[in-house]
């Protein structure tokens, strides 16, 4: 991948996450220099969907996007690693529900 030819989006993320990504690329002998952050996820897919650059993004929120042929998987040679993502809220605050 040339960072010329296609744009990087990428969520803005923790320090050890970020290495974790950096690591990837380095390790198969491409520089990371993603071309925008943004704050949610819900701000990668219009950025796809209009042919403006490629992204990681969770499959799960990605399937009705794929079902309906707006964006398209690109298959990589060597997986990802595994991540698990973790919520904790305290019980004795009222919580907000978020979409």
């Amino acid at each position: 991948m040339n960072s010329k030819t296609h744009l990087l989006y990428l969520l803005q993320v923790r320090q050890e996450q970020e290495t974790s990504i950096i690591n990837i690329f380095l390790d198969n002998g491409v520089s990371f220099h993603p071309d925008i952050e943004v704050s949610t996820t819900d701000q990668i897919i219009p950025l796809i969907i209009h042919n403006l650059g490629i992204a990681f993004y969770p499959r799960k929120l990605a399937q009705p996007y794929l079902d309906k042929g707006e964006v398209y998987e690109i298959l990589l040679i060597q997986s990802l690693p595994h991540r698990k993502v973790c919520l904790v809220k305290d019980p004795n605050k009222s919580q907000k529900h978020c979409l």
